[in-house]
């Protein structure tokens, strides 16, 4: 049935709504309950904001200074708790499982990892034939509270990214480049200094927060002036397709050119800006072999990687 004019399509309620309740209700506050989930306080709100809709009813009573459980929270609170140390069981027997017949999870952010996860991952499988490796590509938007949560095990990114209470591993470091179409101007340099692209819009994520976004335009620029922005996109694909119309710039670090190669679109390095570091991360504490692994074998590639250019 379709919705009626003015109201709101109703979101789906998924473990991740009762998950940020429950949370919320045992530690007594969204900022507390933000911080064990690692995700931002405004994520938590909103997600139990959409239950509360979901289910028609106010679950907390919020004030300046506390929030408490209404009646109807309680109730709910009541029964969910021992529901979802169920689903945790369960989820936690089945990653124990995963790791006992071989399996490591790692995540990467696609355009920004270049040739080194392939090398890794051929050199890992030669090395360790029975640990399945399980890959998951991460967009602009994602951060690593997969990481923290347990559901990754590894995850390849780059700054800028909240690395606070993870183990953290420099691989390696990349020139930043720009992205230009092949008929520009700046195209027929080896080089550019940002103070050429003043001029130029400069693309940016749609669903990036604010400092990726500002990271990657450059914002503020070193004379204090902020950058033009272009279009909005969602993924490498949309940003590329737009600087080829010549609808605006993006910044990006050179790997980028490992994955997408277009004969309308160049890269170029851009003199002034600092490289930027490739790091791998883990949870802190006692590392399983597979993990310590991937790790030392990261390294060794990424050495390698480095000796030949």
């Amino acid at each position: 049935m379709l919705p009626t004019p003015g109201h709101a399509v109703p979101v789906p309620v998924e473990l991740r709504h009762l998950r940020a309740f429950v949370t919320v209700a045992d530690l007594g506050g969204f900022t507390a309950a933000a911080r064990q989930l690692g995700v931002a306080q405004s994520a938590v709100s909103q997600l139990v904001r959409a239950l509360e809709d979901d289910l028609g009813v106010v679950l907390f009573t919020r004030t300046t200074r506390s929030v408490s459980l209404t009646p109807a929270g309680e109730q709910l609170a009541e029964r969910l708790q021992p529901a979802l140390s169920g689903v945790d069981g369960a989820l936690g027997h089945a990653r124990a499982g995963a790791m006992a017949v071989g399996v490591l999870r790692v995540g990467f952010k696609a355009g920004g990892i270049g040739p080194l996860l392939t090398e890794v991952l051929h050199a890992y499988s030669a090395a360790h034939p029975h640990t399945q490796v399980r890959l998951t590509r991460m967009e602009w938007s994602d951060d690593v509270s997969p990481l923290r949560m347990g559901n990754l095990d590894v995850v390849l990114a780059r700054p800028p990214i909240d690395v606070g209470g993870l183990r953290v591993q420099t691989l390696l470091s990349d020139r930043r480049v720009v992205g230009l179409p092949t008929w520009h101007a700046l195209a027929a340099r080896s080089e550019v200094a940002l103070s050429d692209l003043a001029d130029e819009p400069v693309i940016t994520g749609a669903d990036a927060p604010s400092a990726l976004n500002d990271f990657w335009t450059v914002n503020p620029r070193p004379d204090g002036r902020a950058p033009l922005l272009g279009p909005a996109v969602r993924n490498n694909d949309e940003m590329l397709v737009h600087v080829a119309l010549g609808h605006g710039v993006c910044i990006a670090a050179a790997t980028i050119s490992d994955h997408y190669h277009r004969p309308d679109v160049v890269f170029r390095p851009i003199s002034d800006l600092a490289p930027l570091p490739l790091l791998l991360l883990t949870t802190r504490g006692r590392q399983r072999p597979a993990v310590a692994a991937f790790a030392a074998l990261s390294a060794t590639v990424a050495n390698e990687l480095t000796s030949r250019e």
